[in-house]
């Protein structure tokens, strides 16, 4: 059990982490688009002086710079707690945590086992049941007789010993018999005693049928066990499968928004396009660069709970 508590850890860490440079990533997406504006901006002022342009347009593009500005100062917030719980859960200063940085990539796993008999769960059941069935084998043996071998050696010694007896000599006096010492030589003893309860009422029968009983329970939870287990493991290899695809397609309406941005920057200073539509366009940049991020975290997590799944968390399977 201690096993499952620490992927759930390790996931924790991980998840930490992937956030955080989620936000570093919305960070570089913000200051990005904060560069671009304040380059748009610098060009309506001119146009303005020279009656190119109104007034409207520049102040359209100072309430994005602020925009961007307060989601910058939130970013920093989360950051700052984010650094904080990844200090209390790694026991590392946030100042090293905060100079360690790498690249949010989707997880390729490979060679990854597709059994799930590794999991800690199952590994303590079968302990169980073989727990039981050490009992079963100790009940049994209760039936048997107990054997045990004896040993010792004596010594016996008698002083100053005195026997009365009821005789008596011609004279009249009586026989007393004194014994200044009598000692026997070493006894040694050897044998065997065996012990055999024939009439121990229900004690053993009861412990037995119990076992038996209790050893059925955990395997029946060990079956109901395994069949959730499968089930969860198909579960996540179609979130991961599902979440690679989806990878895939958000990569594209990354580059679709990347292109259409471009193309909106060119057309608003021909004046085919407002500055509504230009400033539209650079958020839906933002969102599509944001979530394609977002999904990678995702299925990173989903990775995580795959290798979970399988029992395959382990160091090796995490530096792909």
């Amino acid at each position: 059990m201690l096993h499952a508590e620490k992927a759930d850890i390790i996931k924790d860490v991980i998840d930490t982490f992937d956030t955080i440079e989620l936000l570093k990533q919305s960070e570089i997406v913000i200051t990005k688009s904060e560069e671009r504006l304040a380059k748009e901006k610098e060009r309506v002022k001119t146009a303005i002086k020279n009656g190119l342009a109104i007034p409207y347009d520049r102040d359209k593009i100072t309430a994005a710079e602020l925009n961007l500005a307060s989601k910058k100062v939130e970013l920093h917030g989360n950051l700052s707690l984010l650094y904080l719980k990844l200090s209390m859960l790694t026991d590392v200063n946030i100042s090293t945590l905060e100079n360690y940085s790498f690249e949010l990539t989707p997880w390729t796993l490979k060679n990854i086992g597709q059994n799930f008999s590794d999991r800690p769960e199952l590994k303590a059941l079968n302990a169980s049941v073989k727990a039981y069935d050490y009992k079963l084998k100790m009940n049994k043996n209760a039936y048997l007789p107990k054997v045990q071998a004896v040993a010792s050696l004596s010594y016996s010694n008698l002083f100053n010993a005195s026997l009365e007896t009821p005789y008596a000599l011609p004279g009249g006096e009586n026989i007393n018999l004194e014994l200044d010492k009598f000692e026997l030589a070493p006894a040694y003893f050897l044998g065997v005693g065996m012990q055999w309860e024939l009439f121990s009422g229900l004690k053993h029968t009861n412990e037995t049928h119990i076992a038996r009983i209790e050893k059925n329970i955990i395997e029946e939870e060990k079956s109901d066990i395994e069949e959730k287990l499968e089930l969860f493991a198909k579960k996540v290899q179609v979130n991961f499968d599902v979440k690679n695809q989806q990878l895939v397609l958000k990569a594209q309406e990354m580059q679709v928004a990347k292109n259409s941005l471009n193309l909106a920057i060119k057309s608003y200073r021909e004046g085919l396009i407002s500055i509504s539509d230009r400033l539209q366009t650079e958020t839906e940049y933002q969102n599509a660069v944001l979530n394609y991020y977002n999904f990678v975290a995702q299925q990173r997590m989903v990775a995580l709970d795959l290798l979970i799944s399988t029992g395959s968390l382990q160091i090796e399977n995490l530096k792909n």
